[in-house]
């Protein structure tokens, strides 16, 4: 059997829905950071599902997540607004978006009538996503726009996939993005996922643009934080219980690796900084860093934006 008739037989392996929505808990993680900034929704949001509470249950020590909160609302607001950012200067106005979780980047963007968009999630998480918006009539009034559509759609389904795309003009490039989700894919749930996005950006043209690609060599960089890494280590043993996903395994180990599979993938990349100054990291007021910890943290995030190669 080939390398290529053996991923075949892979991307027709039948998902498990109920393994994959336990990831879900981290949204709510990542929407008690967004508090602290100046995204649109995150404070209404974080306060509806109360998501100071289910954060504790990822870090019970009071001390150790005001701690972590200095760094981990930085940080998640510039992989936010960088994602915004690249979409905006690629020239992109139809975006696909892989467990969007509550991010709601959608109904920030389709504020632009030429914009198209496109949540997808797990039916759970999108069930549960669908009663947030309800109970907050802001953001019910962003789903008469004719541009923006909520899908139940496992990721690791290009069935499921290929009928989000209906929402899309296929004369038309797209960008698929997606944040917080190949990190928790074993390696074969990851060269499925490559698959099935190569599979549509084969059809459309367009990007492929995602910061999940940080490798331990660029983590450690931010874990050089004096109290960083025992934090890390604390998050990372609560989240392994609660998704049932060892973060640990399957990861990318080094540069070389990460570059390897995006190549036999098919993908051409380039690598962009997060933090480049072209938005305002607002959290940075509530939990000020010193420029040392600062330049740590902008040199260890990264962007990734890939297209399918020869195209």
């Amino acid at each position: 059997m080939t390398e290529k008739d053996d991923l075949n037989q892979k991307t027709k392996v039948k998902p498990n829905d109920d393994d994959f929505s336990k990831i879900s808990p981290t949204a709510k993680l990542v929407a008690y950071f967004r508090e602290f900034t100046d995204i649109p929704f995150a404070r209404d949001v974080s306060a509806l599902i109360d998501a100071k509470t289910v954060t504790k249950e990822f870090c019970p020590d009071d001390m150790m997540l005001e701690d972590f909160k200095k760094f981990g609302a930085p940080g998640l607001e510039a992989r936010y607004k960088s994602m915004i950012s690249a979409i905006n200067n690629l020239g992109i106005t139809q975006v696909l978006e892989l467990a969007a979780g509550l991010s709601f980047r959608g109904f920030v963007m389709t504020k632009n009538s030429n914009v198209t968009y496109v949540e997808t999630d797990l039916k759970p998480m999108m069930d549960e996503k669908k009663a947030i918006i309800k109970k907050i009539p802001i953001m019910s009034d962003c789903l008469t726009r004719s541009n923006l559509f909520l899908e139940s759609v496992n990721a690791l389904s290009l069935t499921d996939l290929q009928k989000s795309l209906r929402h899309f003009d296929k004369t038309k490039p797209i960008a698929i993005v997606h944040e917080g989700l190949y990190q928790y894919l074993s390696r074969t749930e990851k060269e499925i996922l490559a698959h099935n996005i190569h599979q549509i950006l084969s059809e459309y043209g367009g990007f492929w643009i995602t910061p999940d690609f940080m490798i331990d060599s660029e983590a450690s960089k931010i874990l050089a934080h004096p109290k960083a890494k025992a934090l890390m280590e604390q998050m990372t043993k609560t989240i392994e219980a609660l998704t049932t996903r060892n973060l640990g395994q399957d990861q990318f180990k080094d540069q070389r690796d990460l570059s390897e599979f995006l190549t036999r993938a098919g993908f051409t990349f380039k690598v962009a900084a997060q933090i480049d100054g072209s938005f305002e990291l607002s959290s940075l007021k509530v939990f000020p860093m010193a420029d040392e910890h600062l330049g740590r943290m902008r040199d260890a995030l990264r962007l990734w934006i890939l297209s399918v190669a020869g195209k």
